[in-house]
């Protein structure tokens, strides 16, 4: 049994080190977001779609506070993936459910790039140092500290479209496009571009 757990290990120690990696991300960006929103620092955004995901969990879909009284998320953006994620307020009905949630998929997006790095560079070595610089990438940071926003959530999944389209897995391709479109309306636009990348690449059908 232990020689099967070090061959295991010694097998996949750079898949094992891209989940500590994760782990450790979501850890201590949670902690740090959560820090920054009970020091007063959250703005608007947060708010509101604080109480978008509230009322659609509690059958009030998509709806929020305007100015001439409630308004449809619609109205504002198109990002119904904030319906998706509703059902979490079922269990845990706390705006920092929202940050915890944005860091844990951004950092998961590490996942996506070391399988999209080492399939097209074929080095594990150098896919997990892409994934590392991914994690520590100020931009990605920001993006997780400066409240809840979810066309963030877009991240790993344009990732992971993208990761299916080289491996010709369509069926998972659109799953992943489907969601990533969701989070926002200008999502869309980074689809096309895969679109004509397909062309590009003779995927007719895609």
């Amino acid at each position: 049994m232990l020689s099967r757990i070090i061959v295991f290990i010694l097998g996949k120690w750079a898949e094992i080190l891209v989940v500590i990696m994760v782990v450790g991300y979501s850890v201590v960006l949670s902690y740090l977001s959560i820090l920054r929103h009970e020091a007063f620092y959250s703005n608007y955004d947060l708010a509101n779609m604080d109480q978008t995901v509230w009322n659609t969990s509690q059958g009030r879909i998509l709806e929020l506070s305007g100015k001439g009284g409630t308004v449809s998320r619609f109205s504002i953006h198109a990002d119904a993936f904030l319906a998706v994620i509703s059902p979490v307020y079922w269990i845990w009905s706390d705006v920092r459910a929202l940050l915890i949630i944005q860091t844990v998929a951004l950092g998961s997006g590490a996942i996506w790039v070391y399988l999209i790095t080492k399939k097209v560079l074929e080095s594990k070595i150098l896919a997990l140092n892409v994934s590392l610089m991914y994690l520590l990438n100020p931009g990605m940071q920001w993006t997780n500290l400066y409240d809840f926003h979810s066309v963030a959530v877009a991240i790993p999944f344009l990732l992971g479209t993208v990761y299916m389209f080289l491996n010709g897995k369509w069926k998972w391709y659109w799953t992943l496009a489907v969601l990533a479109m969701i989070t926002k309306e200008q999502v869309s636009l980074w689809i096309a571009m895969l679109g004509i990348w397909a062309l590009m690449r003779r995927q007719w059908k895609v």
